[in-house]
């Protein structure tokens, strides 16, 4: 499993569109330093880790220490599909 690390965060703010969206990124870069450089301060909802699984679905898992958030199970692997234009059945 080759795993990544993720940010989501709300763009209305920035863009002037009420969507979250994900940033997903390599292992080696830490989780605060993506996410205050892409979204306004208190705009990210989420951070962790994820990894395609043997579904080819999105699967997340975990904590972002240096964000001080986790993961939202149910929520960020269908905002995170979304970003990644991966197609499922739900």
């Amino acid at each position: 499993m080759r795993e990544s690390k993720y940010v989501i965060g709300d763009v209305a703010e920035t863009y002037g569109i009420q969507r979250e969206v994900a940033v997903v990124f390599p292992e080696t870069i830490a989780h605060d330093k993506i996410g205050h450089t892409v979204f306004v301060s208190g705009s990210i909802c989420s951070a962790g880790f994820c990894y395609i699984n043997e579904k080819g679905r999105v699967s997340v898992y975990g904590h972002s220490a240096s964000l001080g958030m986790s993961v939202r199970k149910g929520i960020d692997e269908k905002i995170i599909e979304r970003t990644l234009a991966i197609q499922g059945d739900s």
